[in-house]
């Protein structure tokens, strides 16, 4: 009898993003290999991981890298980001040993990882490969942050170096530190319900156009919520489980919903974000025009925005107007733009499946 495939999954756990991202392609293995067994590793819980993963899995929590401290979705913590990062790669030998340890207890083929650098050591010591995923890296942001010669930044080029391949979809920085880079199409999630059955359950009357308000899993920025009851034509959801009272205009919507986020996103006339790459493809995919609040500060932002200014229909809110709620000349703008977002296979989730196939066999 041939063995049960075993895959070991490293999921970051700054913000939403990197669990968004790879969740298609865990869903499109799963599609071809109904026998693979899913072991993931993060610091995400496990009912947040239902929400975006249908396939089974095998949970063991615990946190597997730093990415970066945020005071909110769109502001980074630079000195708090060093510190926590320093604290976590202290010991590192120390760590890949007891990580080995633990993950070896499983006996999985692979790890692929989005984009913890604790992988590729641990599957360099048990002898399975590994492969990275993602459009952005720790090391790549740290650069930005310390001078070259830093040793954590040799730390982890180091551990980068020790991955077979590192998948890498469109929206992406610069990723130097990894040496075999196979690029692939985009990933995004698909949407479930249709665009009239969002907005039915939502209630939407004929003529309303819709705004879904996406920030990621690190909080919402402040912006004055009762300044959208004033937006003419426009009503407005957000995803979130509080009990905050909300403007008229406004409806949370829950992770946990029989509506994903990506459901909404895919339904609504503009969205109104931080750039980042799973919202950007989202709406790449379902041809949805965006509003964005600017985010200098992380270094994968400036990317992102020559992007969107080059190909997509996208209209940039300053900082001000955003957290005032003056949003209404952004919305009516992007909407009514000819530009239209560039025609590409949206497979990457597939792609990135049948790669890791190979690996796995």
């Amino acid at each position: 009898m041939t063995p049960t495939p075993r895959l070991a999954v490293y999921i970051s756990g700054h913000g939403y993003g990197h669990l968004a991202q790879i969740a298609p392609v865990l869903e499109a293995l799963h599609r071809t290999h109904p026998d693979l067994s899913l072991l993931i590793r993060t610091n995400i819980n496990e009912k947040t991981i239902r929400c975006f993963l249908s396939a089974p899995f095998e949970l063991v929590a615990g946190e597997v890298d730093i990415g970066v401290v945020q005071k909110n979705a769109s502001e980074e913590d630079v000195p708090a980001t060093i510190k926590a990062a320093r604290d976590f790669f202290s010991g590192w030998e120390e760590r890949i040993t007891r990580e080995t340890e633990r993950l070896g207890k499983y006996r999985p083929n692979l790890i692929l990882s989005d984009i913890s650098p604790l992988a590729f050591p641990v599957a360099k010591k048990l002898g399975i490969p590994a492969i990275g995923l993602c459009s952005l890296d720790w090391h790549a942001i740290y650069s930005t942050y310390l001078p070259a010669d830093d040793a954590l930044l040799g730390l982890l080029a180091n551990a980068h170096g020790q991955a077979d391949v590192l998948l890498q979809p469109p929206l992406n920085m610069p990723m130097p530190s990894f040496p075999n880079i196979k690029r692939i199409a985009p990933i995004s999630r698909h949407a479930n319900h249709d665009r009239d059955e969002v907005r039915r359950h939502l209630e939407l009357t004929e003529g309303e156009r819709l705004g879904m308000i996406m920030f990621g899993g690190a909080g919402d920025p402040p912006f004055n919520i009762e300044a959208l009851d004033n937006i003419s034509g426009w009503r407005f959801c957000i995803p979130g489980d509080s009990d905050a009272e909300l403007a008229a205009q406004i409806r949370q919507v829950s992770y946990r919903g029989a509506f994903s986020t990506v459901d909404y996103a895919a339904a609504a006339n503009a969205v109104i974000c931080k750039p980042s790459y799973n919202i950007l493809a989202e709406c790449w995919r379902y041809k949805i025009p965006v509003i964005y609040v600017p985010r200098p500060d992380f270094l994968e932002y400036p990317y992102l925005r020559n992007w969107l200014q080059k190909n997509a229909p996208a209209v940039e809110l300053t900082v001000p107007d955003f957290r005032a709620g003056n949003w209404q000349q952004a919305l009516d703008t992007a909407v009514q733009m000819p530009k239209r977002y560039p025609e590409t296979n949206m497979d990457g989730d597939v792609r990135a499946a049948e790669i890791i196939s190979h690996y796995l066999s």
